[in-house]
């Protein structure tokens, strides 16, 4: 017997697909970044990761007693609020010390969003977890030749 796949099927597996690649995507830029995130300190590019881990551990492990009381646009919003002021500190601070400040402000918006996505799969259809799975490996590629060829 075979299955029949709607349009609605097609469109959210499209926007899972996509969801994926925004989930890796800001990763991967900060990670091919890391050298110039640190540069002009004596702070290892190994510090950056370990400061990424710990955050997103962290986030990992508290944050779902928080998140579920909150409203999906509301998640979106937090998500949001949080790459956008991680990647300004990022981009503006002077320190690299507060570079990684902005690193984990941004990586506690990916652990939040991780968990966002990956919840609101089992609400859709099977291929939903799969679509993500497939635009987190394509969000790698696109995040490293982003930052790469600027």
């Amino acid at each position: 017997m075979k299955k029949v796949v709607t349009n609605e099927q097609t469109r959210n597996i499209f926007a899972f697909f996509m969801f994926g690649i925004l989930l890796k995507l800001p990763t991967e830029i900060t990670a091919t970044a890391t050298a110039d995130i640190l540069a002009g300190s004596s702070i290892a590019t190994g510090a950056a990761t370990v400061t990424k881990g710990i955050a997103n551990a962290l986030c990992i492990i508290t944050l779902p007693w928080f998140l579920q009381k909150l409203s999906f646009s509301t998640k979106v919003a937090l998500i949001i609020g949080l790459y956008v002021a991680g990647f300004i500190t990022i981009a503006t601070a002077d320190s690299a010390i507060v570079r990684l400040i902005g690193l984990c402000i941004a990586e506690i918006g990916r652990g939040e969003s991780t968990m966002t996505v990956f919840s609101t799969t089992a609400f859709y259809s099977d291929p939903s977890i799969s679509a993500v799975a497939a635009g987190t490996g394509v969000g790698t590629v696109l995040g490293t030749l982003y930052y790469t060829g600027k």
